[in-house]
């Protein structure tokens, strides 16, 4: 977990005691985290001085502007997020993993008040309200914990399960990925074979995009930020650590210098970037799995500002002559420039990076094309739930609503997926039953995130998935809008949301149609999905534009076949199948690939160039270059 830091102040409440006891328990320290900048303007001139205006009535208000909420100090005890307070009541703190200035990370157990009692463990980032210093800091802390929530569909971004908050603190419930990250298993010299580093590198493009394809930059991918989910060889990757995440259109331009100087693009630099500076990043990282060292890494950088980093990232070219490259693929360097390209405009994306020959000769090493023999829409099953978890709410019910309503061929092959994954025929899956059912069909998937699956697509609400759940997430969405009965099946659900009669979905309508109790504030969200004229209410063209709009696709998630995971995972004691005999045998571990050739561990020289800049940290401005 990166951006975490020391979280306490000099008060003495219960807070501080527990975690004082796990740490006193744990016997690492962790190392030193610190978040992005979020600096200065276009123009580069420096802030003018914070103004005692009060607190906000809404400070999450969009007519409150980022500039005048830079400016507003706040009181800590004033911050209210609307968060749960139980926290201490339902989770036990057991042991440190990192700490910094502002925050700390914490594994903890369920207590019996707890939804998770009795299952895993799980982690918590703690943040010190006394560290969000202005109304813009509990913006960005507000912003990472949605933009998380928003890609958390995904089994390869790090889970938040719940926030909760004390007078004092902020609690982020976390799924537990206990593996270390990508930078340690680096810097420990680690061999990492070329075919090795191809599949590490798909899992990183493959992240990337699901946040782009969502209208979110990163903008601090770097090895530090990917976890491995547990300690065994081929566990998971994860993606982790929003603080410096921002929304972006692919014409969005942004101007904020944020992300960690070895890893930052040459536009970023300048001031004018968009989702490619990702791009640049993922390049980064694959220098350094290939090499031990980003490219513009220098013995002496510790006796230089990261200011001459900055300028060997604009001026220098990137170098593929020293030792190891010229004992790397072609294939590789390749893909490594295309990545690295200085002009955004030539960079390739990360969907374009995926298709790669590089990357797929990865996807083979990996047996991630094992199952392409068969069905490729089985294959996609893993796939498809993940897309489905990333859509809201509203749009899930109404394709829910759809899919109880078709009749076609692709229907009836989805129910005899359905039949095949439930061999104990029952009404509804719970967590252990889809993960069997998933291990008969092919798939290895870790029981905290089968609970992730089954939670993203029960619409709902029951705890359970039901055959309307599975048909409604594996459906391929996109086909089904060109079926010339798919207009009427969108009339025929609009006009039950329709509860008013009047021609409009209402909030009303959304409260009596959806699942569980709406509150008017989420129905209003809700509504302002689809709602594109602002009128607080959604007509029938703004439905079906909604319907279709960002859809996506599955390519850009794990597949989780089990020719790739079967040994990434502990064996799971509470498998219906394995009391019927019925697990298919576990396959001998993966010998194949080249030989092993270690790579030199990252150099200490360049600590504070592998650091995120701080976002109240004062930067130069670039205009020279």
């Amino acid at each position: 977990f990166k951006n975490m830091g020391n979280c306490f102040g000099a008060e003495s409440t219960s807070v501080e005691a527990e975690m004082g006891k796990a740490q006193s328990k744990s016997s690492g320290g962790g190392s030193t985290f610190v978040s992005g900048l979020r600096s200065r303007t276009k123009s580069g001139k420096k802030e003018s001085s914070s103004e005692s205006t009060g607190f906000p009535s809404d400070i999450f208000s969009e007519n409150l502007s980022n500039d005048r909420a830079k400016k507003i100090k706040i009181d800590p005890s004033q911050i209210d997020f609307g968060f749960q307070r139980q926290f201490h009541d339902e989770y036990e703190v057991t042991k440190l993993l990192g700490k910094g200035a502002f925050a700390s990370a914490y594994q903890v157990s369920p207590r019996e008040t707890s939804r998770f009692y009795g299952r895993y463990d799980l982690a918590v980032k703690v943040i010190s309200k006394t560290s969000l210093k202005t109304v813009q800091d509990v913006r960005w802390l507000k912003q990472e914990i949605d933009i998380m929530k928003l890609v958390g569909g995904s089994i390869n971004m790090v889970h938040v399960y719940d926030c909760y908050e004390s007078k004092n603190h902020v609690y982020i419930l976390m799924e537990l990925c206990s593996g270390g990250n990508l930078f340690e298993k680096i810097s420990k010299g680690d061999p990492y074979t070329e075919k090795m580093a191809a599949v590490l590198m798909g899992d990183i493009l493959r992240v990337a995009e699901q946040c782009h394809s969502r209208g979110i930059i990163h903008r601090d991918i770097k090895p530090e930020n990917f976890l491995f989910g547990n300690k065994l060889m081929g566990a998971p990757l994860k993606m982790t650590d929003f603080g410096l995440a921002d929304y972006c259109k692919p014409t969005t331009k942004l101007m904020e210098i944020s992300g960690t100087p070895y890893y930052i693009a040459p536009e970023v630099i300048r001031q004018n970037y968009s989702l490619k500076a990702d791009v640049w990043s993922c390049g980064v990282v694959l220098y350094v799995l290939l090499t031990g060292k980003t490219p513009f890494h220098r013995e002496d950088d510790r006796k230089h500002s990261y200011k001459v980093v900055f300028r060997r990232i604009l001026e220098d070219t990137v170098d593929f002559t020293r030792d190891p490259w010229p004992n790397i693929s072609e294939d590789a360097k390749d893909l490594c420039r295309r990545l690295l390209c200085k002009n955004p405009a030539k960079r390739i994306t990360a969907v374009e990076a995926l298709q790669h020959p590089w990357i797929k000769q990865g996807m083979v090493h990996s047996k991630e094309t094992e199952g392409s023999s068969r069905n490729p829409k089985i294959d996609a099953i893993v796939q498809r739930l993940q897309l489905f978890g990333t859509y809201s709410k509203f749009k899930q019910v109404v394709l829910y609503r759809i899919a109880k309503e078709l009749a076609t061929p692709e229907m009836e092959e989805v129910k005899a997926q359905w039949d095949k994954m439930n061999f104990g025929n029952v009404a509804e899956m719970g967590t252990i039953r889809l993960l069997d059912g998933l291990e008969l069909e092919g798939f290895t998937v870790g029981e905290a995130e089968g609970s992730d699956l089954l939670k993203a697509v029960d619409v709902m609400g029951t705890g359970k998935m039901t055959f309307e759940d599975y048909a409604a997430a594996i459906l391929d969405w996109r086909e089904i809008t060109k079926d010339k009965r798919y207009y009427h099946l969108c009339r025929q659900v609009f006009e039950d949301f329709d509860r008013e009669k009047c021609g409009f979905i209402t909030k009303r309508g959304l409260k009596e149609v959806l699942p569980g109790p709406l509150s008017d504030k989420d129905a209003k969200k809700m509504i302002s999905e689809a709602d594109t004229k602002g009128s607080g209410k959604i007509d029938f063209k703004d439905f079906v534009f909604f319907i279709q709009e960002k859809l996506g696709s599955a390519d850009m998630f794990d597949k989780r076949l089990s020719s790739r995971y079967r040994n990434s995972f502990p064996k799971r004691t509470n498998s219906f199948l394995r009391k019927l005999n019925l697990l298919p045998k576990d396959a001998a571990p993966d010998s194949s690939g080249d030989s092993k050739r270690s790579i030199s561990p990252m150099p200490p020289s360049g600590e504070d160039f592998n650091k995120s800049l701080r976002r109240d940290e004062e930067i130069e401005h670039f205009k020279e270059f």
